[in-house]
């Protein structure tokens, strides 16, 4: 299969969205640069105001449009908000199972039939040769901002265990990174 990803908010997400990745190329799949023709399209949401909100609807609307036979994957914060799954997406993912959302992904484009689809300059590697790479140490947020709905979306705050950290620096440093930002 041949999927590409569209990133929408934080740091957080785009971490997320190296990790979905990351499963999705283990298990041989191929990805290609957002805007190029493929079988999944895969768009992590933000929901942290009603202008995320807009522009995460937005992305899945032009998706939908510019590739009507694509199966749309979304996921993140505006998904884990979603109570059903709109007409326009074929997979609706929350923040977390990661290897579930995978397996919705690739059934859906099993169901459809796999097309040919030619992507030149298609991408395999996780890191995809940044210099600076995000490692997510934390998830959630105890804070009660007025404006903000992310606690309600991905609970509490909850930190990465130290070793688990650890070898997730140590993997980025073996790829390359000359960087590692912490983020949650």
């Amino acid at each position: 299969m041949i999927f590409s990803c569209l990133t929408l908010g934080c740091k957080t997400n785009q971490t997320e969205t190296d990790a979905l990745a990351a499963v999705l190329t283990a298990k041989g799949h191929i990805r290609t640069d957002w805007g190029r023709p493929a079988q999944a399209l895969i768009i992590n949401t933000c929901s942290v105001t009603a202008v995320s909100d807009r522009k995460s609807r937005g992305a899945v609307n032009k998706a939908r449009r510019e590739y009507p036979d694509a199966v749309i994957a979304v996921h993140g914060c505006m998904a884990q908000g979603m109570e059903a799954k709109p007409p326009n997406i074929d997979v609706l993912g929350g923040t977390g199972d990661r290897t579930g959302f995978v397996e919705e992904i690739e059934r859906a484009v099993g169901l459809r039939g796999e097309s040919a689809v030619s992507v030149p300059g298609g991408r395999n590697a996780v890191f995809r040769a940044r210099t600076r790479a995000f490692l997510k140490i934390q998830d959630g947020c105890s804070n009660a901002c007025a404006y903000c709905i992310i606690p309600g979306l991905r609970g509490g705050s909850r930190s990465t265990p130290f070793d688990e950290a650890a070898r997730g620096a140590e993997a980025f440093a073996r790829e390359g990174a000359r960087e590692i930002v912490l983020t949650g």
